[in-house]
């Protein structure tokens, strides 16, 4: 039996799930801002786990996903799915004024805001709601490196095929930071390492360099615990089945503790 330490930063981290799940609990009406994989999933789950909360899923979009390069028949097959939750509303092509909240999301440490308000979008709808969870994409940090490093318009490392820094032969980047395919950290441990790893070894034998090949363009999206849609290789869309199987039980967490070379059962 393996015995955790847990630092004081963790105990932080569990301490804000604690009270997020207080707060999802308290709350009447919850809303998602943010028709993305991650907004999705929040919604499916929240739906799943509080079937008789109102959910409403608030989007700029005129579709789900559309800021992937996913094809149409999963984003379209996606939407149906996520408009067919019992108790979930889908408010597409509304941006929500957000000036009222502003000072709240500066204070909050986490990516929502609690407290019953009515929001309002760019359309004039009003929603009322206790809960509010911001779903709108990440941003990189890019204070350490912005000033002296060749970034793109997004302001992520421009890299060559090796992952290599423009202009820095012996500098790497990798992950959310490197302009190289979408900004998935899981990328960057599973595929985009072992390729810098081979290059780091190669540059110091002074042999050829191994290039970075990005996979195809898919997708393992559950929309609660029993189901949701997959684009795989090839573009082939799949539902519930295949995704409940492949990750809605755990949501990958068995897989990624594997990786680390621990055991999920003795948690």
């Amino acid at each position: 039996m393996h015995r955790w330490i847990l630092s004081s930063k963790c105990l932080c981290h569990i301490s804000r799930y604690s009270k997020m799940r207080q707060d999802v609990n308290a709350a009447e009406n919850i809303t998602v801002i943010g028709g993305g994989a991650v907004g999705l999933e929040l919604v499916g789950e929240l739906s799943h786990y509080y079937s008789k909360k109102n959910i409403t899923l608030i989007h700029t979009g005129e579709t789900v996903l559309n800021n992937t390069a996913l094809g149409d028949k999963m984003k379209a097959k996606t939407l149906a799915a996520v408009q067919a939750l019992p108790n979930v509303k889908v408010m597409l092509g509304e941006r929500v004024e957000f000036s009222e909240l502003q000072s709240e999301i500066k204070e909050s440490s986490v990516s929502y805001v609690e407290g019953k308000r009515e929001l309002t979008t760019s359309k004039g709808n009003k929603v009322g709601t206790d809960l509010v969870f911001f779903c709108t994409g990440t941003k990189t940090n890019t204070k350490s490196f912005k000033d002296n490093l060749p970034v793109d318009e997004e302001g992520r490392i421009k890299v060559n095929e090796h992952l290599q820094i423009e202009g820095c032969k012996t500098a790497f980047a990798l992950g959310d930071c490197a302009a190289i395919g979408p900004k998935f950290a899981y990328l960057a441990m599973k595929f985009q390492a072992p390729v810098i790893n081979k290059n780091i070894r190669a540059l110091e034998k002074k042999k050829g360099m191994s290039a970075y090949k990005k996979g195809p363009t898919m997708m393992v999206l559950p929309l609660g615990p029993n189901g949701g849609n997959s684009q795989l290789p090839m573009g082939i869309v799949v539902g519930n089945f295949l995704t409940r199987t492949i990750k809605s039980g755990d949501l990958f967490s068995s897989n990624t503790w594997g990786e680390l070379n621990q055991d999920i059962a003795n948690v």
